[in-house]
């Protein structure tokens, strides 16, 4: 198996590491801070960081949090 063969099929993925000299693993982890500050960014717009009643809210909810570095 050839080196960029995982990513061949994915026009974006192989021109972010073939144009912006960026590797698999910095991609991977801008893919986490990205997906992260999504999250971030709707349960602020929705007022749903901290919940007080029985529900969580995200920073609340351990599995939402480690969510963006399994997917």
């Amino acid at each position: 198996m050839q080196e960029q063969d995982f990513y061949r099929t994915d026009p974006v993925a192989r021109w972010l590491i073939d144009k912006c000299q960026l590797t698999p693993v910095s991609l991977g982890m801008l893919s986490i801070v990205i997906t992260s500050g999504l999250y971030l960014i709707a349960a602020t717009a929705t007022k749903t960081l901290i919940l007080h009643e029985k529900h969580l809210g995200l920073l609340q909810d351990w599995f939402a949090c480690l969510l963006p570095f399994f997917s």
